[in-house]
């Protein structure tokens, strides 16, 4: 009968040299100073709306036109830290520009580069018209051209809610 000739089986010891060579390439390049470098000059982002000191203010900020909250970033490691950030409004409008577009969420990249020191950066807010009480959330991640050892940490309070008392704003609660 005429067929196909039959092949034979590679040897297993074939089948190991292979298999352990590949894993050398692989193990060569996680250990590689070009990957040891890359998670030495990691950039660590903190990101808050709080300092446990001095912010979040107990009364809402006002700049004599716009409500704003200040939220907290600090990068501790040695690279660039590329995130997203979003903040998000109940029975309140937000934006991260000061005469809007508000909507009840908002989203902004950020480069924050490698400092020891806290810096600030404002968002707006909009209470929605006859709201007594409104809350706004903080989330960040990274972003997709991010370096992948990139540390990114939120930090209580991520959450405030603000109470009116006669026409102010107070801090009601944080998470």
């Amino acid at each position: 009968m005429l067929g196909k000739k039959k092949e034979k089986p590679l040897d297993i010891k074939i089948k190991v040299a292979i298999i352990g060579a590949i894993g050398l390439v692989v193990a060569y390049a996680v250990s590689s100073p070009l990957t040891n470098t890359a998670y030495i000059d990691r950039p660590i982002v903190d990101i808050s709306l709080g300092t446990g000191e001095t912010l979040p203010l107990e009364e809402l900020q006002y700049d004599g036109t716009n409500y704003y909250v200040e939220m907290v970033m600090k990068n501790r490691g040695n690279g660039d830290g590329k995130i997203t950030v979003t903040i998000i409004g109940e029975n309140t409008d937000v934006s991260f520009i000061k005469n809007g577009p508000y909507q009840d969420f908002t989203q902004l990249n950020f480069v924050v580069f490698p400092d020891p020191e806290s810096r600030t950066s404002k968002f707006y807010v909009k209470p929605h018209q006859e709201a007594e009480k409104f809350t706004i959330r903080l989330t960040a991640e990274k972003k997709s051209d991010a370096s992948y050892f990139q540390e990114l940490n939120l930090f209580i309070p991520t959450e405030l809610t603000y109470e009116k008392s006669a026409s102010k704003y107070f801090i009601k609660d944080m998470r």
